[in-house]
């Protein structure tokens, strides 16, 4: 992977057009700033519609189970552009959707919801490659005085922090809606899903334990806050 570098002006940078729920969609267009891409977000498939017929995407990313599973519907629809694009289903367990079904469908990959970030950029980049754009991987993404690193570590200023992946899934999450309120229940199900031990008490233990680790860090100039029903980055 390459550090990141602003992406070469002389070639417009791949199109992605994601469909799902808001919190989700934005994480998703963080992760792929690394592959170099501009994202589009449609929190419905009447939107998502209007959007794939103004512009053909180079990659649509759908969230299967949106509006009871409908949104699944969109990865065989024909495509609005002179080339296919590369087609992601994102799947959750909860929403009684498989990966078989969203594969048989029409999708070109299944990414389980919780996904680490660097799992859906690498796959997205394997799939612009192979429909002919010059994709290379940054390791590494700014958002505010943060430094995001698809190899699980934040850069504070010059301060360097070592992160598991699940403390790299969240920053991520909650850098992707700084300023929005994330919730309890999108918490659990985009960094931990299933998982057992993902109480309530036990999500805010871990995110007390990331927030610990980054306060006080020179240049962050952010702070992880308890807000009503979940927590913000701001």
């Amino acid at each position: 992977m390459r550090p990141h570098s602003p992406l070469d002006g002389r070639r417009k940078p791949p199109h992605a057009l994601i469909v799902g729920r808001e919190t989700l969609g934005r994480l998703a267009a963080l992760v792929l700033r690394h592959c170099g891409c501009e994202s589009e977000l449609a929190t419905s498939l009447r939107h998502a519609r209007t959007l794939l017929q103004k512009r053909p995407p180079a990659v649509l990313i759908v969230e299967a189970g949106l509006e009871h599973g409908i949104g699944s519907g969109l990865l065989h629809q024909p495509p609005t552009g002179p080339q296919a694009p590369a087609l992601i289903a994102l799947v959750q367990l909860e929403d009684g959707m498989s990966s078989l079904t969203s594969f048989e469908g029409g999708a070109d990959q299944v990414v389980r919801v919780p996904f680490t970030p660097d799992e859906l950029a690498v796959r997205t980049g394997a799939l612009l490659r192979r429909l002919g754009h010059p994709v290379t991987l940054a390791s590494t993404e700014r958002v505010e005085n943060l430094e995001l690193s698809l190899d699980e570590k934040v850069l504070v200023g010059k301060d360097l922090v070592p992160l598991t992946p699940s403390e790299n899934s969240l920053l991520y999450l909650l850098a992707a809606n700084a300023g929005r309120n994330v919730s309890l229940r999108d918490l659990r199900e985009m960094v931990w899903g299933i998982s057992p031990g993902t109480s309530d008490g036990a999500i805010e233990r871990r995110v007390a334990g990331l927030r610990q680790r980054l306060r006080g860090l020179d240049g962050s100039g952010l702070t992880i806050q308890r807000v009503e029903g979940g927590f913000a980055l701001n």
